[in-house]
């Protein structure tokens, strides 16, 4: 299982004081949950700081939250990783919090694997 640590890595989440889409990064706060089996959960709490309101934070938040991708834990299993929808929350002061759900899930390559094959055969570009 990808762990915080990994999880922010693989996600490339700035570190306090980084600048992202004209905010700074004051709080970056990435915890780790068990979640259904073979998922897991990444409870996120970022504080940013600037000028541009909520609507500026949303397209900050498009450059800072990186779609799906993929990594492997440190037994060699592949796992998916994904955000939720981010909270958004005017603290004053130009600063606002945002709290949002990383998630992670197991990927079983062989069932992938045979999905695709099986997807292959039934379009005729591949003899079963």
């Amino acid at each position: 299982m990808p762990f915080a640590d990994k999880f922010r890595a693989m996600m490339n989440f700035p570190f306090p004081g980084d600048e992202v889409a004209g905010f700074v990064v004051d709080v970056v706060d990435v915890g780790h949950e068990s979640g259904d089996p073979g998922g897991y959960v990444y409870p996120i709490r970022l504080v940013l700081r600037g000028a541009g309101g909520q609507s500026g934070v949303q397209r900050a938040l498009k450059a800072l939250l990186p779609p799906h991708t993929m990594t492997f834990s440190a037994y060699g299993n592949p796992y998916q990783l994904w955000f939720g929808k981010p909270q958004i929350e005017a603290l004053g002061d130009r600063r606002y919090a945002v709290t949002v759900k990383g998630g992670g899930a197991r990927v079983f390559l062989a069932d992938e694997l045979e999905r695709f094959l099986a997807f292959l055969a039934e379009e005729g570009y591949w003899a079963a």
